[in-house]
């Protein structure tokens, strides 16, 4: 491709090799090579290009290299040693997958089955919702699963493909976790080329930790209309007006407490976060039984924890103890909401099966567990269609490796569904969710 396009130091089929290839190529390629890059945007390392200069006896600093880089023209503009006119186009964007080694045809079937799009019968009267940890933009810098090897943490290659897997399910509403807040406008500018708006994460540390990854609401702006918004801890809610259908629908996007003995922490955020809609619906004399809720995310803890038996009962008791922390208070008083909820994963669904999917696998110890859920408001949203968290190929070939891997950049998988919009009361079409 690099060839074709005025590059003529590119080897074909592809430029996957290039960086492994650097400290044996001549000093005079350097230039050309830095401009290939440069009118790409593939991110390089100055000091990598500055050694393979050096091999070649060339006094060339890593200094020189970022100077080349920014003084150099992009080759697509000029005449190549290929022959190449002037009139050149840009050369095509790289494969999105920057690893040393090609995937497999079964790791690329995965790959793409994991942005397929969720789809939509009725747009006039549905809605579909995503909910994803991401896994944080600065996990190349992180000490945990050391297993995974440095170009399947690289952010270059994993925003690559978390930008094809949003895209491609193309859902209405995405429940975010794990976004990097400072970096944002930059990070996810790609959101405004393709339709959505967002409840950008928002910096607590106020600028100290540039690496502070937070919740965030992605919302086609064609499809909602943002009402309001609130940032709690660990929390984004947002109001939204559906506008096909003029219906209001809150949605919370969580990640909870993520140290596995404060459960009455995440309880606390959880209860909070219901009480902030709450206030809000009375501030705008909206009945919660007329009104939609999604109430989705990375609750750090399992079905049996607190927060997820709350959503489902409509409260909790004062007595309730979790499985794994029978000695641990979660409430001191009995708790109740006014919020008809239900768990799209449940028991009977098409996509949950005889057992409840899981939706993160980490590669150390390789364990499948479900721990991001969507809760709705059964009264008025109907479920359509339920995405399935991992396919039967995905699951083969996750098990015994975990994830990320080569075709997926995150320890977690998506969940979500369609849903309808319904009125109070309205029993029709109760018909069983569609698997997706």
């Amino acid at each position: 491709k690099g060839a074709a396009q005025g590059y003529p130091n590119f080897c074909p089929p592809c430029t996957r090799c290039l960086p492994h290839r650097w400290p044996s190529r001549p000093v005079e390629q350097m230039t050309v090579t830095l401009a290939y890059l440069k009118d790409v945007g593939i991110p390089i390392v100055a000091a990598a290009a500055a050694t393979a200069a050096r091999t070649k006896g060339a006094a060339v600093s890593t200094k020189d290299v970022l100077g080349t880089l920014g003084q150099v023209e992009p080759v697509a503009a000029r005449t190549s040693h290929a022959g190449v006119s002037d009139s050149a186009s840009k050369p095509p964007a790289p494969s999105p997958v920057f690893c040393a080694e090609p995937m497999t045809l079964e790791e690329e079937n995965c790959a793409e089955a994991m942005q397929r799009p969720l789809p939509l019968r009725c747009p006039s009267n549905e809605v579909s919702v995503i909910s994803f940890n991401m896994l944080l933009k600065g996990f190349d810098q992180k000490p945990y699963y050391p297993s995974v090897p440095p170009e399947l943490r690289a952010w270059p290659r994993r925003k690559t493909q978390l930008q094809r897997v949003i895209l491609g399910v193309d859902a209405d509403i995405y429940c975010m976790q794990e976004v990097e807040a400072v970096s944002f406008p930059e990070e996810f500018s790609f959101l405004a080329d393709a339709g959505y708006e967002s409840i950008a994460p928002k910096d607590d540390s106020k600028g100290k930790r540039p690496d502070m990854a937070k919740t965030a609401i992605f919302y086609k702006g064609s499809r909602l209309e943002k009402l309001w918004q609130e940032h709690r801890s660990r929390l984004v809610i947002g109001a939204f007006r559906h506008l096909p259908s003029g219906k209001v629908i809150y949605v919370a996007s969580c990640h909870l407490e993520g140290a596995p003995w404060e459960v009455a922490t995440r309880f606390t955020q959880m209860q909070n976060a219901l009480a902030s809609i709450r206030k809000h619906q009375k501030q705008q004399c909206i009945d919660p039984a007329s009104s939609a809720l999604i109430f989705a995310g990375d609750f750090n803890e399992s079905e049996d924890g607190a927060v997820f038996q709350c959503l489902q009962d409509g409260g909790l008791s004062k007595d309730f103890r979790p499985p794994d922390f029978p000695d641990k208070e979660v409430t001191k008083d009995d708790y109740k909401h006014e919020f008809q909820m239900s768990d799209l994963y449940s028991s009977g669904t098409a996509a949950a099966g005889a057992e409840r999917p899981p939706t993160f696998c980490a590669p150390e110890d390789h364990r499948y567990v479900a721990i991001d859920f969507v809760f709705y408001t059964h009264n008025t949203l109907r479920p359509a269609a339920v995405r399935r968290p991992f396919t039967d190929e995905q699951a083969k070939v996750t098990t015994g490796v975990g994830i990320p891997a080569a075709w997926h950049f995150s320890d977690h998988v998506p969940v979500g569904g369609v849903f309808r919009l319904v009125s109070a009361g309205d029993d029709s079409d109760a018909s069983e969710p569609a698997s997706c």
